[in-house]
């Protein structure tokens, strides 16, 4: 950006930019309109990094997962070096339990350079996915499969303190899907001399309330109800933006309909408020809760047979 150009004229370049980016339609106008602020602000010369600025850019670096004690330090220190804040790091010592997964992710910088480059380009990439499990009575990480993952990439988002590779993973020549893999468990990332194919455009907005919990599944439409007392959790799940024909049923209780959502990250989200919420609709989806519910009831000394009839 040119370094000569005015306020106006660097906000008009950021309007322009929102505006014209065809991931964004009418229904992101509000997330337009506070991108615009943001831009504004952070394209302010005059303005100076405060204290409380500079320890959110520390408190992200120090929970994140993606990087080890040296790895987060280093990265603190060099955004302070480069916002000239010369306060003192706030953390004097960053306390960092090691465990095994945290051999693959002195990588994780390289990884993500590739995987931007490969989104730039559009092609696809490979790489070696890993997962707990317990061998010779030790918790180890172990790859998730003998092969290694091809995916298209797609794009990176956070999503409840994890960092996420949004991408396109195929089965067969027939069958695929928008899968989620946790980048800290992700390792020898490859470029592919090989183009995407399913040109997707990801929202992160959208696809965090889509994808709940980053569970990828089939994408349904439902209804709930809801404890009136829980309508925050609802929102800070599901979106504001859903709630628009929300039905106050009676004192307690509101309904409300979900457009677009992964079916997995439904059932998980009604089974962690299961003593507050019911899923009414879809038909088969409440049928999958209630048998989730009888088959696991032994387990708390409960005796419940399935009625194969249902509702």
């Amino acid at each position: 950006m040119n370094k000569d150009m005015n306020k106006d004229d660097k906000y008009m370049e950021v309007e322009h930019y929102e505006l014209d980016d065809k991931r964004h339609d009418k229904t992101d106008k509000s997330i337009n309109e506070k991108s615009k602020l943001f831009y504004c602000w952070a394209l302010d010369e005059e303005k100076e990094i405060t204290r409380a600025e500079s320890r959110l850019f520390q408190d992200v670096i120090y929970v994140s997962n993606l990087l080890d004690k040296d790895g987060k330090e280093k990265l603190i220190k060099k955004i302070n070096n480069y916002i000239n804040f010369q306060a003192e790091n706030e953390y004097k010592d960053i306390t960092h339990e090691k465990w095994d997964l945290e051999q693959y992710l002195v990588k994780t910088p390289d990884n993500i350079q590739k995987i931007l480059k490969a989104i730039d380009k559009e092609n696809v990439i490979s790489f070696r996915y890993h997962m707990y499990d317990v061998i010779n009575k030790q918790l180890k990480v172990v790859p998730k499969r003998e092969s290694t993952y091809r995916v298209e990439p797609y794009s990176l988002m956070w999503y409840g303190g994890n960092y996420y590779l949004v991408c396109y993973h195929s089965k067969n020549e027939n069958e695929g899907k928008i899968i989620n893999f946790r980048l800290d468990k992700i390792s020898e990332v490859e470029i592919l001399d090989e183009e995407i194919v399913h040109h997707q455009d990801v929202h992160q907005i959208d696809h965090k309330f889509k994808y709940i919990n980053m569970f990828s599944s089939e994408i349904v439409d439902v209804r709930i109800r809801l404890k009136r007392s829980k309508i925050n959790n609802a929102v800070d799940t599901f979106g504001e933006h859903n709630f628009k024909n929300i039905k106050l049923v009676d004192n307690d209780n509101v309904e409300f309909s979900i457009r677009n959502v992964s079916r997995l990250g439904v059932i998980t989200w009604v089974m962690q408020f299961f003593e507050h919420c019911e899923l009414l609709k879809p038909k088969d989806l409440r049928e999958e809760i209630r048998d989730i519910i009888i088959k696991n009831a032994g387990k708390y000394g409960l005796d419940c047979k399935v009625n194969n009839s249902h509702e």
